[in-house]
C-alpha cells in the first residue's frame, strides 16, 4: 500500500463516452429523454445531461452491442410527478423496456437505449441524492 497522502480530491464525473451503431437514432432517443444534444465533434456527438455532465455518443457504424458489457446500466435521475406518466410518454415513444412497464408504485423503470444500454430513470424526491 502507498504511504503518500492523496493530492487531490474528486469533483465529479464529467462524461461517459458510448460507441452506438447509428448515432442520429440514439442522438434522437437522448433527445426525447431531454438532453441538449449538440454537434458531431472530433470525440463524438455530446449529450448536455445537466451542467457538467455529459453522455458523449461516438459513431462507430461497424459496433454490436455485447451480450454482457462492464457497466450494468446508466443512471438518470428526473422530476416529475409520477413514473406512470413517464412510463406512458416513454411508450409513447417506442421506448423498449427492461421488464414489464410498472402499472403503479415505484419511482424507477429500465429501458433499453438504440444500442441496448440500459438506462435507469428515476425520479428524484425531495430529500434524496
Amino acid at each position: 500500500m502507498n504511504t503518500l497522502e492523496r493530492p487531490f480530491t474528486l469533483d465529479h464525473l464529467d462524461h461517459v463516452v458510448l460507441r452506438v451503431h447509428d448515432v442520429e437514432k440514439s442522438s434522437d432517443f437522448y433527445r426525447m429523454l431531454g438532453g441538449d444534444v449538440g454537434e458531431e465533434r472530433g470525440a463524438g456527438v455530446p449529450v448536455h445531461i445537466t451542467d457538467g455532465q455529459t453522455i458523449i455518443l461516438q459513431r462507430h457504424p461497424e459496433y454490436v452491442p455485447a451480450d454482457l458489457t462492464a457497466i450494468d446500466h446508466i443512471n438518470l435521475n428526473i422530476h416529475a410527478p409520477d413514473m406512470q406518466q413517464v412510463s406512458a410518454y416513454l411508450l409513447a415513444n417506442g421506448v423498449e423496456f427492461v421488464r414489464e412497464v410498472p402499472t403503479q408504485g415505484g419511482d424507477t423503470v429500465r429501458v433499453f437505449d438504440p444500442d441496448r444500454n440500459v438506462i435507469e430513470i428515476r425520479i428524484v424526491r425531495e430529500g434524496s441524492r
